[in-house]
């Protein structure tokens, strides 16, 4: 998946992109961790998710929950937030087997 075709995707389904993230940015998307991304976890600002993410949300028809599959690096709230979601298993509670 190639940075042009993910920007067209989160077009196509309502939802806005940015070059630089800015306070109002809720994920950073990513594939490999390049060196900009690595910049972006020091910051610790933003939450970093895995680009198949939004592939699944994309075949779900609905934004999905974060999953452990999903997480390149989160911050320390969305952290909890998370480990309070999620059973002994990496399952989280918000969503159906």
């Amino acid at each position: 998946t190639c940075k042009a075709d993910l920007e067209k995707d989160i077009k196509r389904h309502g939802g806005k992109f940015c070059q630089n993230p800015q306070s109002t940015t809720k994920y950073i998307l990513a594939g490999p961790v390049s060196f900009r991304i690595k910049n972006q976890i020091q910051r610790g600002e933003h939450d970093v998710v895995h680009h198949s993410w939004l592939a699944d949300c994309i075949a779900a028809g609905r934004l999905l929950a974060l999953e452990l599959k999903h997480i390149i690096h989160l911050r320390e709230d969305t952290r909890r937030d998370l480990e309070e979601r999620m059973d002994k298993y990496g399952d989280t509670y918000a969503e159906e087997s």
